[in-house]
């Protein structure tokens, strides 16, 4: 019975390799082996009473969510993302489709397709954020990035790795970044910014089109990242908030109000003028400058004299639909 003392394992016939179960006179030591080999099963496997129930909860969820795979599926009925869930999930209903069947899953399976099965319902729950957003292209970009994830997920369904899962999440993480980016790019202030042409609004953009790049880039997903995005998130939020964004119907009244005093009244143009930076302000009466002052906002030189403009500025074609400067130089 010396065999081998360095695994827990059976003992067993040096000729037929049989492994000894009965024997008298060493019942006792084959009695140890055993107890030792239950508790390794255990270990690896788990309490049989609780791996059944959560197999029970595993299969209930996988039946719930193949019946409604394309109400939860993020995409447009790809028929690729739907055939690697049948490859891992049909085995698995059919198997314990028998109420008569003894089937089992090790823990290490069910907690890897558990894993599986939350993250499908998670990316469900972004579908209406997802259709909110109007341009077609940026929808596109976040769909493929979700079945990307999925079809990984379910190729490796009942054997992903601590560090596989790890990543995914991290995937996910800049998924969901990637829609607050778009939903961003697609509110209707961030339009409005972007038509400005200030400096606080270029420093916007720039922003912006930093996060982008850093969303859709190739390289790993991580932490530092996360925060670096959430932090850029934060400072775009409070720059548009800041910002003096006026609608359409509002510039309107704004030029009827000051066309009062412009010498050809509500129909005249060109006398919306931009700073440097983008900054809106009016020369009234002929629409020529005077005088010379300096923006109230960024404290470059405005205005003019004997009707000529000082450099750098430019017409607001917003405010009056204007192509060209009353005095243009």
């Amino acid at each position: 019975m010396n065999q081998n003392d360095e695994e827990i394992c059976l003992k067993q016939c040096p000729l037929c390799k049989t492994p000894i179960l009965k024997t008298q006179r060493f019942m006792n030591q084959v009695k140890v082996i055993l107890e030792d080999v239950s508790k390794i099963k255990i270990i690896q496997y788990g309490e049989l009473a609780v791996i059944r129930c959560k197999m029970k909860t595993l299969i209930d969820s996988l039946k719930f969510l193949d019946k409604n795979f394309y109400l939860n599926y993020i995409g447009f009925r790809n028929p690729c993302i739907k055939n690697l869930w049948n490859t891992f999930c049909k085995p698995l209903l059919s198997l314990t489709s028998n109420k008569r069947s003894k089937f089992t899953l090790p823990a290490n399976d069910i907690e890897s397709l558990n894993f599986v099965i939350d993250l499908f319902t998670t990316t469900s729950k972004f579908k209406i954020r997802i259709k909110e957003i109007n341009d077609v292209q940026k929808k596109q970009i976040i769909i493929n990035h979700f079945e990307w994830i999925l079809s990984v997920s379910f190729t490796y369904a009942q054997q992903l790795s601590n560090q596989q899962k790890i990543d995914i999440n991290m995937e996910m993480a800049r998924g969901s970044r990637i829609i607050s980016l778009f939903e961003i790019m697609s509110n209707t202030k961030f339009q409005m910014a972007v038509n400005m042409q200030t400096s606080d609004t270029n420093e916007i953009k720039k922003i912006v089109d930093n996060m982008e790049a850093l969303l859709l880039s190739c390289n790993m997903y991580t932490l530092s990242k996360d925060q670096d995005i959430q932090n850029l998130t934060e400072e775009i939020q409070k720059k548009i908030d800041g910002l003096p964004l006026i609608t359409d119907k509002e510039r309107q009244m704004i030029h009827a109000a000051m066309s009062t005093s412009f010498s050809e009244g509500i129909k005249a143009q060109g006398h919306w003028c931009k700073c440097p930076n983008g900054h809106i302000y009016c020369v009234t009466e002929c629409g020529g400058p005077m005088q010379q002052s300096i923006c109230p906002d960024c404290k470059v030189p405005i205005g003019g004299q004997s009707h000529r403009h000082v450099l750098g500025i430019t017409v607001a074609s917003e405010m009056d639909g204007a192509r060209n400067l009353r005095f243009q130089q």
